[in-house]
């Protein structure tokens, strides 16, 4: 079951996700196997950095960080519809009629 400090894992992944590995192992020279070793392993390895970021983000001083209370530039406006919400017909007629004319 063990091979030069490895273990085997039965996985089973869904057949598009499996010709998408496949295809991408073949760009990179690797086997379907070391396609997934190398992408857990990658995955593994960012996800300590940005751990460790974290933590040292943690240790920063807050000097600059901004009231709780204060309202944020990019905050959207209690009143104001979502980009990628839909309009219903009253919030339509609203915006509208705030519009100047278009000539």
């Amino acid at each position: 079951m063990e091979e030069n400090g490895k273990k085997q894992v039965p996985l089973r992944l869904s057949a598009s996700l499996w010709k998408e590995l496949v295809g991408w192992a073949q760009e990179d020279f690797r086997s379907l196997n070391g396609q997934i070793e190398f992408l857990l392993t990658e995955s593994v390895r960012m996800r300590k950095n940005a751990q460790r970021k974290n933590a040292s983000l943690d240790d920063a001083p807050l000097d600059n960080a901004p009231l709780d209370n204060a309202p944020l530039d990019n905050a959207p406006l209690d009143n104001a519809p979502l980009d990628n919400a839909p309009l219903d017909n009253a919030q339509f007629d609203e915006i509208s009629a705030d519009d100047p004319p278009q000539e």
